[in-house]
């Protein structure tokens, strides 16, 4: 018998015993077994193959992609959380009066330091500031897109300035964060 065979026998069977739980609770159990069964039988016949899976390979650009962050320890990522939370906190905080153009450049300066550490040689310096100027361009663009087209999520109070900066430093504590 097929699978939807069995399938249609059990619900035909717990549809006219429905009030008779033990008798229920029997069909559930005799259908788990032919079905249990079943299985056994198509493994054996080798119609079924249930060893893991391959991986399928990912494209070279993604490969290339993915090789240039990693994952820090849970305390590094936590020090570095609090760091860009309180730039987030200064720059919301003084936004009325200066705007966050100070904490933007602290918080690069930062960016580029930390980078430069990570790396571990000073001659990489280049390309760390490369890749903080990256982030800072990227997020000042998403942080003017964004608020277009869904102002809903940040309150009318908040200067476009300051949303670009909140974009700017989650991107400088990604970059930081998890870049190589």
């Amino acid at each position: 018998a097929t699978y939807e065979e069995i399938q249609d026998a059990r619900n035909y069977l717990v549809d006219y015993h429905k009030t008779h739980i033990e008798g229920v609770e029997a069909i559930e159990a005799a259908f788990d077994k032919v079905i249990s069964q079943k299985l056994k039988q198509r493994k054996k016949d080798g119609k079924i193959n249930i060893s893991k899976k391959k991986e399928v390979a990912k494209p070279a650009w993604q490969e290339n992609f993915m090789a240039r962050f990693q994952k820090p320890s849970q305390q590094i990522m936590m020090q570095r959380a609090a760091v860009y939370v309180g730039f987030i906190v200064w720059s919301l905080y003084q936004s009325a009066s200066t705007g966050p153009a100070f904490q933007v450049l602290a918080a690069f300066a930062l960016t580029v330091y930390f980078l430069v550490a990570k790396r571990g040689d000073r001659t990489k310096t280049w390309g760390a500031l490369g890749n903080t100027l990256v982030a800072l361009v990227g997020s000042w663009i998403v942080g003017t897109v964004v608020p277009v087209y869904a102002p809903f999520l940040f309150p009318a109070a908040v200067s476009p300035e300051t949303i670009c900066s909140l974009f700017t430093f989650v991107a400088f504590y990604i970059v930081a964060t998890f870049l190589k």
